[in-house]
């Protein structure tokens, strides 16, 4: 009987030892631990709150439903996270390249898989992105491709065109360059590209558009004769030409006898090359000279002081 009751004894120490011992709040665990810390969001939640937030970045005037340039993927989130991209088409590329079909093959859609990640915390987010085919037409030139110049007064001229029309790119998104030569020698696409110099910044593929309206104030003309055409590039790098425009320029200044006598009256500029005499002249006079194609050129001379 004694040496029941010591067993007994002993046993119940033993239990309230062992629970003495255990893991303050229980002993389950979360399997993954959510980290932060003390008054700052967990893991789960910086993942949480980065998925609400990730959405592709998109160029121009681009969408989810209409894509033709690059896109943006993001491979962080402001909660600390690391995201990463998986695609089932090669349509766009993990990086964010987009590779548009082969024209005429038909539109792609494409499911984009953001995998957000902090820790051991872990959610996935996807879109569906629909991936234009290609463009093989070029633009057309408005008024087939014939341009016009205002001429100003003693250092530069505006070159104005219509805008050019295209089968897939919304005019806002069409881009043109301006290209000059002291030659006639950029009258087509090939041409042009082989020696006009561009004199503002060259159109590319997959650009922010840099669209500049359908006019351009040309400045620092210094030859008697200008030859200017330009270049009109769609979205999907397809480029055109507009017809060549010869810009003739009206010297008023003592190296008159050098000009160009070939236009015949009709100057879209008059340059005086800081010729004090020549800029006193009236712009009303030397503008009404200059407009008429059938004023000689000795006449429009003899305006000049």
């Amino acid at each position: 009987m004694k040496k029941s009751i010591i067993t007994m004894i002993l046993l119940l120490s033993a239990i309230l030892f062992a629970g003495n011992c255990a893991p303050s709040g229980g002993g389950s665990t979360v399997s993954g631990s959510t980290g932060g810390t003390s008054g700052g969001s967990t893991d789960a939640e910086a993942v949480a709150a980065d998925k609400v937030a990730l959405g592709i970045i998109y160029n121009g005037t681009d969408s989810a439903g209409s894509v033709t340039r690059n896109v943006g993927l993001n491979t962080t989130g402001s909660g600390g996270t690391t995201i990463t991209w998986a695609s089932d088409n090669t349509a766009i590329a993990t990086n964010g390249t987009v590779t548009r079909p082969t024209p005429g093959t038909g539109n792609v859609v494409v499911t984009l898989t953001a995998t957000i990640t902090k820790n051991a915390a872990i959610d996935s987010k996807i879109f569906s992105l629909t991936v234009i085919e290609g463009d093989s037409i070029a633009p057309t030139p408005g008024n087939t491709g014939i341009m016009t110049a205002a001429g100003n007064i003693f250092s530069s001229v505006i070159l104005n065109w219509t805008s050019a029309a295209d089968n897939i790119s919304a005019s806002i998104n069409l881009c043109y360059t301006i290209y000059q030569s002291a030659t006639n020698n950029i009258d087509s696409l090939v041409n042009i590209l082989a020696n006009g110099i561009a004199i503002n910044p060259v159109c590319t593929m997959n650009m922010n558009s840099y669209n500049i309206g359908n006019s351009y104030n040309i400045s620092g003309i210094s030859n008697t004769a200008n030859y200017i055409n330009v270049i009109v590039l769609d979205e999907a790098g397809n480029k055109a030409a507009y017809q060549m425009y010869n810009l003739c320029v009206f010297r008023c200044d003592s190296l008159y006898a050098s000009n160009n006598t070939t236009c015949n009256g009709a100057y879209d500029i008059l340059l005086c090359f800081g010729d004090a005499a020549c800029e006193a002249t009236t712009t009303s006079q030397l503008n009404a000279c200059l407009s008429s194609a059938t004023t000689s050129y000795n006449t429009c001379l003899a305006a000049c002081p």
